[in-house]
């Protein structure tokens, strides 16, 4: 695996925050370690945190930089999302689990009822299922999935379910202020997705974003 990928793990970075052509996003290691059972997920980016400082001798810092951003905001007709039961109880799974989802009649993935917020990808169709779900946890999978940064503008302060269906052809981030991917033949794009199944808009413009600039590992870890 890249570096960069358990660094993002550790620290919950987003992916728009690297640079793909940075050292550490090219060095692949393998990594073998043994997780306690009953490990939650913060524990788990804490130890990961530890071995990164200790083998790997990681040090990195934060740099401004001008970027295309997405601000979410409610559409015209207000939010579709269903808000969630207070006693709602979803599943959580641990560190590395992943339950495989099944197929649907529509050809989209479909997950095991109940199961905390999760998104697939099958032939092209994506399914993004989650429940109890804060608007900071759902703007967090919009920027994973977009490959951006998104800011919330919504001013929603509830607790939604989510299920959302979206086509998916893979041509890299939008650089550009006003440019959408544009649909497929069997359905929405992401941006559409979330327009007409959730209710809100994503709108491009202009930001800053802090990215991340790794100042040292050792691409050699060292031995405990």
């Amino acid at each position: 695996m890249p570096l960069a990928f358990f660094i993002i793990q550790a620290y919950g970075f987003e992916v728009y925050q690297f640079h793909p052509g940075s050292s550490c996003c090219r060095a692949e290691f393998d990594i073998l370690a043994k997780v306690p059972e009953g490990t939650t997920k913060e524990q788990f980016r804490q130890m990961l945190q530890s071995l990164l400082a200790e083998r790997f001798k990681l040090r990195f810092h934060y740099e401004q930089k001008e970027m295309t951003i997405f601000e979410l905001t409610v559409g015209k007709k207000g939010p579709k999302m269903k808000e969630s039961s207070p006693d709602a109880v979803s599943v959580p799974e641990g560190p590395w689990a992943h339950t495989e989802p099944s197929i649907g009649k529509d050809g989209c993935p479909v997950f095991p009822a109940g199961r905390d917020g999760r998104t697939e990808g099958w032939a092209g169709c994506n399914r993004w299922t989650g429940f109890n779900l804060s608007m900071q946890e759902i703007v967090k999978t919009l920027s994973f999935n977009l490959g951006r940064k998104v800011v919330d503008s919504t001013g929603l302060k509830g607790k939604y379910d989510i299920d959302i269906t979206w086509y998916l052809e893979w041509n890299g981030p939008q650089e550009l202020v006003g440019e959408e991917p544009a649909d497929l033949p069997h359905g929405p794009s992401l941006i559409h997705a979330v327009r007409d199944q959730l209710g809100l808009e994503l709108i491009p413009k202009k930001g800053t974003g802090d990215i991340v600039v790794v100042d040292h590992f050792e691409k050699v870890p060292v031995e405990n």
